[in-house]
């Protein structure tokens, strides 16, 4: 780990619900590097010289060859809150430098001028650790250090910050994202790891009835569905645990998740029996103590009848 003392490491946000992943693979596609704003506004001076930004901004902080993580938030996630983890790891190749802002947004017509830079040797985590959502989230971090500090919108933490990484995180994400002769680099995983298709896809119904479209963020747009419902936690209380299992929850297309909260009577039993048929339903129910925790008089299928207010309907 000699490198930590010759090279800055970074941990920068990324916005799960606006980044444009389209663009940005194509970008990866084509030149193994994407670009990426940095705070702060070019200015010319009336000579026509650029003034020099402050020391201190990360204009003249970022080098060729510094680590960049980044932070990525607004994730959809199995709790009430957004989750927000480390996923993504890269390399400065082209340090900042003013550019305009449709050669860095590509679906953009504004030719001001902002600072960007180019980054290189992505690489994210290995499958395993990318489905746990609790892995490198802000509630794991915290516990490696009291004082790391997370990222909010264009402000990152500065060199001054020493504290938001600390040595023993840097070398945790580094054991953890470097990558190997075994794992390269490897962006798109991190891409097909966010494009979700139906959990019913093939399962239920003719694949007219997923159909999704491409969201702000340029991926298949889905949503979250807490199969165990959320509600059913006040009546049995040690449910919570693996109400916010990320197995729980089901990622489902716009038609579906309807259907599972407003759909017909019979769909919706007919949808239920196919989730409790699922090998990883199953393990997550048997893990979790399910019978045990809503009574071993209690018939699960009739008890998820119950939950989704079926049971009685005539």
């Amino acid at each position: 780990m000699n490198n930590l003392k010759t090279n800055n490491y970074w941990l920068i946000p990324m916005d799960f619900s606006t980044c444009n992943y389209e663009q940005l693979q194509k970008e990866w596609d084509e030149s193994k590097k994407i670009m990426w704003q940095v705070p702060g506004t070019p200015r010319k001076l009336k000579n026509g010289d650029w003034q020099s930004p402050p020391d201190s901004s990360m204009v003249n902080s970022l080098k060729k060859g510094d680590v960049i993580y980044f932070y990525v938030t607004n994730l959809p996630s199995e709790s009430r809150n957004k989750l927000s983890r480390i996923m993504l790891r890269g390399v400065v190749k082209d340090e900042p430098c003013p550019m305009e802002k449709n050669k860095v947004y590509f679906d953009l017509n504004e030719t001001n001028l902002i600072y960007a830079f180019s980054i290189e040797c992505l690489t994210t985590l290995p499958k395993e650790q990318l489905e746990n959502n609790f892995f490198l989230s802000r509630t794991d971090l915290k516990t490696n250090s009291s004082k790391f500090i997370i990222p909010h919108g264009v402000n990152w933490p500065d060199k001054n910050i020493k504290q938001n990484l600390s040595e023993d995180i840097i070398k945790r994400l580094e054991r953890c994202f470097k990558p190997t002769t075994i794992r390269k680099y490897d962006f798109e995983s991190l891409i097909n790891h966010f494009n979700k298709k139906c959990f019913f896809c093939g399962k239920y119904g003719t694949k007219n009835d997923h159909k999704t479209f491409i969201g702000r963020n340029g991926l298949d747009y889905f949503e979250y569905h807490h199969f165990i419902p959320q509600s059913k936690a006040k009546d049995f209380p040690k449910l919570q645990e693996i109400i916010d299992n990320s197995t729980n929850g089901l990622f489902l297309c716009s038609n579906c998740h309807n259907k599972m909260h407003y759909g017909a009577v019979t769909e919706v039993r007919d949808m239920l029996e196919i989730v409790l048929k699922d090998t990883q339903i199953q393990k997550m129910l048997t893990d979790f103590n399910f019978q045990k925790n809503i009574g071993e008089e209690n018939d699960v299928f009739e008890w998820f009848q119950e939950a989704y207010k079926i049971k009685e309907h005539k």
